[in-house]
Order: C-alpha cells, then structure tokens, then sequence
C-alpha cells in the first residue's frame, strides 16, 4: 500500500511537470510569434522610411489621423483607371495615412524592395530579442496592368506561422514573412518557468526518495551499555527428566528471574504461561544463548540460521525484529548490539 502511495506521488508530480511545461510552452509560442510578427512590421516600416528618407521625399509626421479612401482613380497612359482597394488588405496596410501610402508607392516603384535584404534585417533583429528562428521573406507586386511580379529570399521555404502586411496606395505590394523554429528555440525565448518547473519536480522526486528511505529502513540494532551484558543475559541448563532419545539435545534457559525459554517446545515461559515462538526466532535465540559472551559474526550468523541458503543481514535485522515482537508481548525486550565491524552481541532486558 505504501509503495502505491510513493507510485501514484511520483505519477502526479510528472504530469504536473507535463502540464506546467505544456502551459509555458503554449505561452511561449504566443509570445514569441506576437513580437516577431512586431518586429517584421518594424522592419519593413523602418526600410521604407530609410527609403524615403534616402530620396528626399517630404514625409510628413504632423498628421494624427487619415481618411484612407478604398477606391483610388489613378491616371495611365491607357487613361484614366479606378481601382477598389480590398478593406482587409487595408487594414494590414503598415501604414494608415493616404500621404504615407502614396510616398511608399513612389519609392518602391523607383527602388524596389529587396526579399534578401529585409529577410537579412528581420532575422538580425529577432536575435537581439531571443529569437533563434529560420525565416524567409516573399515580396510580390501588382502593377497597374495587374500583372504580378514576385521575388523570394534565398533559402525560401514557406512555413507556418506567416506573416503579411501590405504596402503602398493601393495595398499593391504584399510582403509575407515565414518563421521556421525548433522547440528548444521557444524554451530558449523564456526559460525560467521551465527552469523552476524542473527544480520543483527534482525537488519533490529528493524529497520522495529521502521520505521513502527514512520509512523503509530496516530495523535498527538497539544499543546498550556493554557492562549491562553480563548482568541481565544468563544460561542455566537445567536436567529435564523426561525419557528421549539420547541425541536430542534439551535446553532450558533461563533469559530473566520469571522468563524461561524451552529451546525443545520452542517456547517462552512465564509465571507458569507459555507462549509460542517462530522456529526461526528459536534458531537465532538458542544460537546467541550457546555462544561465547553472546556474541557470533556476521557469518556464523548466516551460516548456522540460514545454512547453505543465500541470505544477508538485513534478513537477519528483519527476524531479529519477529523475535524483539515476541518478547515485548510478554514484557521483555531483546536487544542486538554491533560489536567492531563484523559481530553482533545479544542483550535480554
């Protein structure tokens, strides 16, 4: 029961790592594609003022808002031609001032936007911010023919997420962004929940493990004072008149003034009551008692309990504590000292 107790700890704490884990991955990836999609429209914002800027166009900054019109006239050497601007496409406009449209018109078509280049600009930016991600740039234009012309920057590869803005007087010229990354990437652009995350569930698996080895020891070998030995533990074998073979050995021990261990019943005996022990708590009591001072190595213990058969101290501490069971019943207490590195001495109190 214990140990489903520890399993079913150890099963909540991983899927409660597994959740908190899953949560900051999905905020991470929300984040992360919010400011790159920020950034690519500051990148294409910023290309386009340095465009201006470089021909000598009077950009105005004074207008605080703009009536943007959805249907343009525009005059061609085929004549006049009206153009319905779609209000979508408007919308993701980089810019929301008729002036500003117009003037982004007139240098694109003097200068036209590089897909290498602002790919170049937007990746650089996105690794000052933590940002480690493959991206590729797509431009395409319409003219006022409708024809469309379209350059990719090397590398291209369409992925998704993708963003798109538009630029120009009539949302001519579409710009996509692709942003390609690993999942170690959006661990990378904010690690420090994962990091505590980590350091909680490590936490609770020590503590588990410390908990578990503190309540699953094995019993401990009481100490006394070793001048107490010779006081309390006492043999005295006593004639037994009854009739038995003569190679039976019969014992009768005297453990305490009232206490009586029969080795041949298998008994304890007290103020004329006998209780039963278990033939193995028998073996280790009778062998202690014909020991010299009480006290037997590690080895003559195994072999004289357990014979031939493959056991260990901790399978003697665990029959030691059968025996200290039996003798408490009947108000008595045995004890197993560690004497040097490798015995074991018994005390009955």
């Amino acid at each position: 029961m214990k140990n489903k107790k520890y399993i079913f700890l150890i099963a909540f704490s991983v899927t409660l790592s597994f959740l908190l884990s899953a949560h900051f991955y999905r905020r991470n990836v929300t984040a992360m594609q919010a400011q790159a999609e920020e950034l690519f429209v500051a990148t294409l914002t910023s290309e386009l003022h340095k465009k201006v800027v470089e021909e000598n166009l009077p950009y105005s900054f004074t207008a605080s808002s703009d009536t943007i019109p959805l249907t343009i006239s525009i005059t061609t050497e085929q004549g006049e031609k009206v153009y319905k601007v779609d209000a979508a496409k408007s919308r993701k406009n980089i810019s929301q001032k008729s002036i500003e449209r117009f003037l982004h018109t007139i240098v694109c078509e003097e200068n036209p936007l590089s897909a290498d280049s602002l790919n170049r600009r937007w990746a650089d930016t996105l690794r000052t911010q933590n940002i480690y991600a493959s991206t590729a740039m797509r431009v395409s234009a319409v003219t006022l023919q409708d024809k469309i012309f379209a350059s990719t920057s090397s590398g291209y590869v369409a992925s998704s997420p993708h963003f798109v803005s538009y630029i120009g007087n009539r949302c001519e010229i579409e710009v996509t962004g692709f942003l390609a990354y690993s999942w170690w990437a959006v661990c990378l652009f904010d690690w420090f929940p994962f990091l505590w995350s980590g350091v909680g569930v490590l936490s609770a698996f020590f503590l588990l493990h410390l908990f578990y080895r503190l309540t699953h020891r094995p019993p401990t070998i009481e100490v006394v004072k070793e001048e107490i030995v010779r006081e309390v533990v006492k043999e005295v074998p006593v004639p037994v008149c009854v009739k038995e073979p003569d190679n039976v050995n019969l014992k009768i021990y005297q453990l305490q003034p009232n206490l009586l261990f029969d080795a041949h019943k298998q008994v304890l005996m007290w103020n004329g009551v006998e209780k039963a022990l278990a033939p193995q708590s028998c073996v280790i009591l009778r062998t202690f008692l014909d020991a010299t001072d009480y006290t037997l190595t590690d080895t003559e213990i195994l072999y004289s309990v357990w014979g031939k058969k493959d056991a260990s101290i901790k399978t003697f501490t665990a029959a030691c504590a059968r025996l200290r069971n039996s003798l408490s019943e009947v108000g008595y207490s045995v004890l197993f000292k560690r004497v040097g590195s490798n015995q074991y001495r018994m005390i009955v109190c």
